[in-house]
């Protein structure tokens, strides 16, 4: 299944940030791989007790076209993936998340010309200088880190975590979405739709930007007692650099440029 896969590839990027992170980053982040195992346990549930012959979710910009709840629902603006990596080159974006188990964390990234940064916590951050083709993983709280040479090439898309939020609308599009008003998040203009959630009868809410048509807040019911929140909660387009990051000067900084790997 289709969703199945895109959630497993968040689980994955999560196995690969653990093994380069503290303690307190995998603490921060352990609330998403939670929600993200319950939910590939879900889904790969309803999968198999479906018929052989249901529809794939399609890659279209319009949401709401599914018959999961017996009717048609409005029009979504939310923009594809391509889309948005088009225009949306340089920024920083700041999310706030509580999962199921009301477990709280934080994660920021930021993108501009020559680099792109993930901070999963508030004690480590991960950055890759292009123009050096070098990587930095550092811990804000001890003031020291690691770099090692990195052949990658320049991404110009979404990495990380974060793009499993900005692009919910993707898990849920066969869902049928009802505008029911509009919001402020984050300083931004953001519509407001509701929605039941395929595994759930509970009402759902998604917040999308009105601008670049991503997810700028959701709120997800399982049941009753279960729900998640993410929230974006800073947002700046344009003017970002290394400088908003981090300070490289200020950290002891082992160099590890030169080990084959």
């Amino acid at each position: 299944m289709k969703m199945t896969k895109k959630i497993l590839a968040l689980a994955l990027v999560l196995v690969f940030v653990f093994s380069l992170t503290g303690c307190k980053a995998i603490k921060n982040v352990i609330a998403a791989k939670d929600d993200i195992e319950r939910l590939v346990s879900e889904i790969d549930d309803f999968g198999n007790s479906t018929s052989d012959d249901t529809e794939e979710v399609g890659n279209g910009d319009t949401v709401g076209d599914g018959d999961t709840n017996g009717d048609d629902g409005d029009q979504v603006n939310a923009k594809s993936r391509d889309e948005v990596e088009s225009t949306l080159t340089n920024y920083k974006i700041t999310m706030e998340y509580s999962n199921m188990n009301q477990e709280k964390a934080s994660m920021s990234e930021c993108r501009w010309d020559t680099g792109y940064s993930w901070q999963p916590s508030d004690d480590s951050i991960i950055l890759k200088d292009y123009s050096t083709k070098k990587m930095y993983i550092l811990n804000t709280e001890s003031k020291t880190g690691t770099v090692m040479a990195d052949d990658q090439e320049q991404s110009s898309g979404f990495d990380g975590i974060l793009a499993g939020w900005l692009f919910s609308y993707e898990t849920y599009k066969d869902s049928a979405f009802t505008k029911t008003g509009s919001d402020t998040i984050a300083g931004r203009s953001a519509t407001v739709y509701t929605f039941k959630y395929f595994l759930s009868s509970l009402e759902c809410q998604m917040w999308i930007d009105d601008e670049y048509g991503i997810t700028l807040k959701s709120l997800i019911r399982i049941s009753d007692e279960s729900e998640s929140v993410s929230e974006v909660t800073e947002f700046k387009v344009g003017g970002v650099s290394m400088s908003d990051v981090v300070n490289l000067s200020d950290y002891d900084i082992t160099d590890l440029t030169d080990l084959e790997y």
